[in-house]
């Protein structure tokens, strides 16, 4: 037995007994209280619990509890420390076979396209693509991890293919006309500016399955949308399109409020990199 577990005994053999006197006393407590409240003659328990009394050892600890937070705080950093070192090798071992890289970007983590944040403290590993948080409550261990992020990695967060970027392009196109309607909007010729982030809203009742009512826009995630807008963008087939799309970058004040703007990574394969907030797109009139 180490030092840390001798103390953590004693103090629960010291907690027991004293325990064990405090339940005594309590009922001898209660008993005198009841006994008063219905009229009874006290006197016999009242001599019971000044027996009590004067036999009860003195109820303060013969540990000191800010002591023994202090010892098991360093206890549960120590542990933590080599529970993280242990986790971040066992990912080393694990990501390559997955198909996924694994590496630091200074502090930060990253696995595959993922930002990954481990917060041993409440024994979590979150995911995070494009500043979103997409996996959260994660076991900490590499296996839950490695699993959840291939199972994001080939579906939230895989580019649409070329075959399905005609329907996305109509998609998004009604999503821009119904939010400038919305907006009472009274000429729809020239180029069509709208809100980004009300186009999602509009891009997620049209995606998402409408028989679910409020949780549309889950059926639709925030970062599908950034995966789906950013291929479609930068995309051959939108560049030849007769009225393509383009997206307006965010004014400082507009950028980093989820209300006004959206993050888009500049490579989806670095959803933890950088990246820029834009607050509007621009669906331009045909030449």
């Amino acid at each position: 037995m180490n030092d840390f577990q001798t103390k953590l005994s004693q103090a629960e053999q010291q907690v027991a007994g004293q325990l064990k006197h405090l339940t005594t006393l309590r009922g001898t407590l209660q008993r005198v209280l009841k006994d008063s409240a219905n009229g009874k003659r006290p006197l016999p328990t009242l001599r019971k619990l000044l027996s009590e009394l004067k036999t009860t050892p003195c109820l303060e600890p013969a540990f000191s509890p800010s002591d023994l937070a202090t010892l098991v705080e360093q206890q549960i950093d120590a542990m933590a420390g080599v529970h993280e070192r242990s986790l971040l090798a066992d990912l080393r071992i694990a990501a390559e076979p997955a198909g996924l890289t694994f590496g630091r970007n200074g502090d930060d983590l990253m696995l595959g396209p993922f930002l990954l944040k481990l917060q041993l403290s409440r024994d979590a590993a979150v995911l995070e693509f494009a500043k979103l948080e997409i996996a959260s409550d994660i076991p900490p261990d590499a296996e839950a991890i490695i699993s959840q992020a291939n199972e994001l990695n080939s579906t939230l967060v895989a580019p649409p293919q070329l075959n399905a970027l005609p329907s996305l392009a109509a998609d998004l196109e009604e999503a821009i006309r119904v939010s400038l309607a919305r907006q009472k909007a009274t000429s729809f010729a020239g180029d069509l500016r709208a809100e980004l982030p009300a186009v999602y809203r509009e891009m997620s009742w049209i995606r998402g399955d409408s028989r679910k009512g409020r949780e549309k826009a889950e059926a639709y995630p925030l970062a599908r949308f950034v995966v789906d807008l950013k291929t479609l963008v930068s995309s051959e087939f939108n560049i030849e399109r007769p009225r393509r799309f383009k997206l307006e970058t965010a004014v400082i004040e507009n950028a980093r409020n989820s209300r006004k703007s959206i993050f888009i990574p500049a490579n989806l394969q670095q959803g933890w990199g950088e990246g820029t907030f834009f607050q509007a797109i621009v669906l331009l009139a045909g030449t």
